[in-house]
């Protein structure tokens, strides 16, 4: 928040550095932080940490939500605005040991090992991995509630569905 009114800051560098210059590439970014801004209005957004396994599992839902919004909007729950030579298809055909990755580093990761989130951290030579995992995280707990309650979960309501998501199948 900027002067008590939600704000939504673009990175003009980063943008040009990805070379996410096109109208597509620019309508997903936006979708996507607004799918923050929404989970920060109508839901929970910010949670307390109490240590770094905490920290990344609540990265890992929000990410996780705002993905989710961004697919709605776009109209395909199979859009991701990382898809760039062949990274779903990579990150569909590793899903389980992205999953239990995740899963497993959570006790030791911290900010400079954490291989899930950000162009500059590589998972088996893959960025932003984390956002697939969280959009997947995310579309698990849509089948079994609607989006309005998802983005109000409590961190041990989503710690307890991530347990299950991570024995799913």
């Amino acid at each position: 928040k900027i002067n008590e009114k939600t704000t939504v800051l673009l990175g003009i560098e980063k943008i040009i550095e990805l070379n996410w210059c096109s109208k597509n590439d620019m309508i997903g970014l936006i979708i996507h932080e607004l799918g923050h801004v929404y989970q920060s209005q109508y839901g929970t957004l910010y949670h307390k940490d109490n240590s770094m396994a905490e920290k990344f599992l609540w990265q890992l839902y929000t990410e996780g939500v705002a993905m989710a919004f961004e697919q709605e909007i776009i109209g395909d729950s199979e859009y991701y605005n990382q898809d760039k030579n062949g990274w779903k298809e990579w990150c569909d055909q590793n899903y389980e040991l992205i999953k239990q990755s995740f899963s497993h580093d959570m006790t030791i990761m911290n900010s400079e090992n954490q291989r899930y989130f950000g162009d500059w951290v590589s998972f088996e030579g893959h960025a932003d991995v984390g956002y697939y995992l969280g959009a997947r995280f995310v579309q698990y707990l849509l089948r079994s509630d609607c989006f309005d309650s998802v983005i109000n979960y409590t961190f041990e309501r989503v710690q307890t569905e991530f347990d299950k998501f991570v024995d799913s199948n």
